[in-house]
């Protein structure tokens, strides 16, 4: 079930900002990625600070992301944490009729768009910062592959290095060819 007031922390009403500088703090954790179901993050914990930027007709948004992820490693199938630090930019432009932006980092809105909800563009941005091979960094205890797991691959690697002879090729090299 949806936290509601969890998420509203992600609405900004922009149509209440003045020109200037405006600072906001939100917190993604497990509730977060309950809703934007994904099989890679389990739990997290990244502190945004958002700074907003009103002008006349631009809304400068400024993500600050700080914190982890929690994921399962490739390798030996624990659960790991990827560290997040991360800066992502978003412009909002009012336009007088509403249309799409060829720029992912350009959002056109209108003066009748009086909130704006940022919670997609956070998780695409926490999503770009999962890399493509997720593995353990093995240089402190707390960041290590399971030893047991990792045997157990090195077994299993070693045994399908072994040459293996199958003897239904004996049949066949009997055959004589014609020459």
């Amino acid at each position: 079930m949806e936290d509601k007031t969890y998420f509203k922390q992600f609405d900004i009403n922009i149509a209440s900002l003045k020109n200037g500088k405006h600072d906001f703090d939100m917190q993604v954790d497990k509730t977060f990625f309950e809703k934007h179901v994904n099989e890679d993050i389990t739990d997290a914990n990244v502190l945004i600070k958002l700074m907003v930027s009103c002008e006349d007709n631009i809304v400068n948004m400024d993500f600050d992301m700080q914190g982890y992820l929690v994921s399962t490693c490739d390798i030996c199938l624990e659960e790991m944490h990827i560290s997040v630090s991360k800066h992502d930019k978003l412009i909002l432009k009012k336009v007088d009729t509403p249309r799409t932006s060829d720029d992912e980092d350009i959002v056109f809105i209108t003066e009748k768009d009086y909130k704006f909800n940022v919670e997609q563009y956070i998780y695409e941005y926490l999503m770009v910062a999962i890399p493509i091979r997720k593995e353990h960094s093995n240089k402190n205890d707390n960041d290590r592959c399971n030893p047991l797991m990792l045997e157990l691959i090195q077994k299993n690697q070693e045994q399908s290095q072994e040459p293996h002879y199958d003897s239904r090729w004996d049949a066949l090299k009997k055959i004589k060819l014609e020459e």
